[in-house]
């Protein structure tokens, strides 16, 4: 996620998803929503990083209906301003749509649609927040917001239906991160920013029958982000990576119930507030949290949580105090781990906002 007053995007050396699907035969690949990957020149542009076509907006966060982000107008159709009225779900959804009806039989293609839904600003239409009358304030505008994306996923499944590829196409839901204003993470605990539970396990769903994907099942391999790119090597058929070598692992096998996945320590890591960092390492058994300053200096206030949590996943019940040498090891990965990244940590999100003017309409220098 890059703010907009960044002067930065997703490195050249980075191998893209629709990069590595240009290799295998895909010509149509589009993108629909949000980029949030680099705006401040054009190489960051989705058709500069692999994608045929792009629909939606380079920021986060942005009007849902004025579309509109620090004052100017952030919705865009490749690389010119798309004046549309609208509510940006339903934009998103129709795009998608449209594109993959327009796509020709037999040949493959990969829609990306990431939606800004349902992020703040909490906003929906008046339709979809008349259908929870007992709810009020933001947690009715988030349930309204869920559920016009919701039916904006369906659409999009028909359109699969209807063009004949439901059956033979991989499809993939997830969301970013546990849920913020207007959200119920129960029995989870935390929420969006933080590393416990609330914030950083999210529902997913997968469909494809052709690849033994046929529904029904519940995996509870923990799983990533960083998986969604070796998995669709392996997918697509592809076994050379051109770009940094990734930090995910291949988990069809995992998906199909014939592996208990790898065997890893799983990280979280949470730094924007520039107050604190919020870290987590969790194994098959144990999960520790930690948030404060100092880990790299071993200095520094901080508070450790221990969560037996394959017994515990709602993170309950802290164990810190009964169980220190878990407390050392786990603490020594997180500082590993740790010392992998910038040293400083992420600057705070606000960090040069100050004196910030968006440019006319978003659009990306050299474009």
């Amino acid at each position: 996620m890059i703010p907009p007053w960044r002067k930065y995007g997703l490195p050249d050396g980075e191998e893209t998803i629709p990069q590595m699907l240009a290799r295998t035969g895909y010509k149509r690949q589009g993108c629909f929503g949000k980029w949030h990957l680099g705006h401040c020149n054009v190489k960051f542009h989705p058709l500069n990083r692999g994608f045929t076509y792009f629909y939606g907006c380079y920021n986060g966060a942005l009007d849902y209906f004025t579309h509109r982000r620090e004052g100017q107008l952030d919705w865009h159709r490749n690389h010119a301003p798309a004046r549309e009225k609208g509510y940006t779900t339903d934009l998103i959804t129709a795009e998608a749509v449209r594109f993959i009806n327009e796509s020709p039989s037999g040949e493959p293609f990969f829609a990306y649609v990431p939606y800004n839904a349902p992020h703040t600003p909490l906003q929906a239409p008046r339709k979809y927040l008349d259908k929870y009358p007992k709810l009020s304030g933001k947690r009715k505008t988030f349930a309204a917001m869920v559920t016009c994306m919701d039916d904006g996923i369906g659409r999009i499944l028909d359109a699969l239906k209807a063009k004949g590829a439901a059956d033979n196409t991989f499809v993939l839901f997830f969301s970013d991160n546990g849920g913020g204003p207007g959200a119920d993470n129960k029995p989870l605990r935390g929420g969006k920013q933080s590393v416990f539970e609330g914030g950083v396990r999210v529902a997913a769903a997968v469909r494809w029958p052709a690849g033994g994907l046929k529904g029904g099942r519940k995996v509870s391999v923990p799983m990533g982000y960083i998986d969604v790119f070796p998995t669709l090597m392996r997918i697509a058929g592809q076994k050379t990576l051109r770009g940094k070598p990734l930090d995910g692992r291949d988990v069809y096998d995992a998906m199909l119930g014939k592996s208990r996945g790898p065997k890893r320590p799983w990280f979280s890591y949470w730094a924007q507030s520039g107050r604190d960092e919020r870290l987590a390492v969790m194994n098959a058994e144990w999960k520790l949290v930690r948030v404060g300053t100092g880990i790299l200096k071993g200095g520094g206030k901080a508070k450790v949580h221990l969560f037996r949590i394959n017994e515990d996943p709602n993170e309950t019940t802290d164990l810190a105090g009964k169980h220190p040498k878990v407390v050392e090891e786990l603490l020594g990965k997180l500082k590993k781990f740790r010392s992998w990244r910038y040293e400083k940590g992420l600057p705070p999100y606000g960090a040069g906002r100050a004196g910030f003017e968006a440019p006319r309409d978003w659009t990306m220098p050299g474009a």
